[in-house]
């Protein structure tokens, strides 16, 4: 959980965002501690929530501490979830840390145009560089 509030913390406090979503399979191990996420939705309020396929929900039910998990059931569109919950949580900007350009597109579509999406890796790896002090967010 340390690690989450100190996305947060960069993310909302420092760069004024109201959401961050998270694809990177690497990242969303290294923010719920589970493999087989498709994707961890952070918005400034409220509880995060992580997106598992069925194969991996009892899994990430049982395990995910902290975290709302919500699963994407087969021939369900992934991106209207999400959009849906974006819109639900009232996220103008959401800044997300990798996403394909159909993503993208769909993801806008999707929101309607109403949220402003903005890919950004930084955020993760600057958290995740280690120098000689050790982690630079800690």
């Amino acid at each position: 959980m340390q690690r989450l509030a100190a996305l947060k913390r960069v993310v909302f406090d420092e760069a004024d965002f109201d959401g961050y979503l998270i694809f990177n399979p690497s990242n969303l191990i290294y923010f719920t501690g589970l493999p087989g996420n498709v994707s961890l939705l952070v918005p400034r309020d409220g509880e995060a929530t992580i997106h598992v396929y069925s194969v991996n929900y009892e899994q990430a039910r049982n395990e995910a501490i902290g975290f709302r998990v919500e699963q994407v059931k087969r021939g369900e569109d992934l991106m209207a979830k999400i959009a849906a919950q974006v819109k639900e949580g009232g996220i103008k900007n959401l800044a997300l840390d990798v996403l394909s350009v159909e993503g993208w597109r769909s993801l806008k579509r999707k929101t309607r145009g109403e949220t402003s999406l903005k890919v950004n890796p930084t955020f993760i790896s600057q958290m995740r560089s280690v120098n000689g002090k050790g982690w630079k967010f800690f």
